[in-house]
């Protein structure tokens, strides 16, 4: 008798989980298909304008073909991962407005796209979110200063530290 609940309960734990998985995996794709996330991707890569799941992969799309997410460039996956966060974020939220913390988020992008990303960040800061940006990259900081530092002048904040 044990044997046997022991076999039923397991059958039951593994159909919940199941069932919680296919929950999941559907709101995962209902935020894939977000505008939200539709209108991040195209700013912050400034080329894919859709994203889905394949199984367990990611597959993203610019109109003219379909490209997995294993096969981009580094960069370009840290864009959408970028994009992902800022999208989930806000569904989450309820379009509250949040905060970022980057820390070299941008590094392994090219330099149009550190503009795209920089600009991407202004914009959600226009919209009140906090974005904290640590790097050590002198490039970025520029972009950062020179873009930032003209829009919002007196709020905007550089933090240098110095090593000793």
């Amino acid at each position: 008798k044990q044997l046997k609940a022991d076999i039923i309960a397991q059958i039951l734990v593994n159909q919940s989980l199941d069932s919680y998985r296919e929950k999941e995996d559907e709101n995962i794709r209902a935020g894939l298909r977000s505008k939200a996330l539709v209108g991040a991707l195209k700013a912050v890569t400034g080329r894919y304008t859709h994203i889905e799941l394949a199984g367990d992969a990611l597959v993203v799309s610019d109109g003219f073909g379909e490209y997995s997410f294993s096969d981009l460039s580094t960069g370009t996956q840290e864009q959408i991962f970028l994009a992902l966060r800022i999208a989930f974020a806000a569904r989450v939220s309820k379009n509250d407005t949040l905060f970022f913390i980057l820390d070299d988020a941008f590094q392994y992008s090219d330099w149009e796209r550190r503009e795209l990303l920089v600009d991407k960040m202004i914009d959600l800061a226009k919209h009140d979110w906090q974005v904290i940006y640590f790097s050590m990259d002198d490039h970025i900081r520029d972009l950062f200063v020179k873009k930032a530092g003209k829009v919002f002048k007196d709020e905007f904040r550089l933090i240098t530290i110095e090593e000793n």
